[in-house]
C-alpha cells in the first residue's frame, strides 16, 4: 500500500513539473517572440530573427509538453 502511495505521489509530481515547465515555456516563448518582432521593427534583423526563432522553439516545446500531458503519455499504466 505504501508503494502505491509513493507511485501516485511520484506521478503527480511528474505531471506538476511538466505542467509548470509548459507554462514557463509558453510565457517565455511569447515574451521572446514579441521582443524579437520589436527588434525586427527597430531594424536589427539578425537579432530579431534569432529571437523570433527561439520564441517559436519555446512555443513548440510548450505545445508538445501540453499535448503529452493531455494524452497521458509518460504515465505508468500497467
Amino acid at each position: 500500500m505504501f508503494e502505491a502511495l509513493i507511485g501516485t505521489a511520484a506521478e503527480a509530481g511528474t505531471v506538476a513539473v511538466r505542467a509548470a515547465v509548459a507554462v514557463v515555456a509558453a510565457f517565455a516563448g511569447v515574451f521572446v517572440e514579441l521582443n524579437g518582432l520589436r527588434t525586427l521593427g527597430a531594424g536589427d534583423q539578425v537579432a530579431g530573427v534569432w529571437m523570433a526563432a527561439v520564441g517559436c522553439l519555446l512555443l513548440v516545446v510548450c505545445v508538445v509538453l501540453a499535448r503529452d500531458l493531455v494524452r497521458g503519455v509518460g504515465s505508468s499504466t500497467s
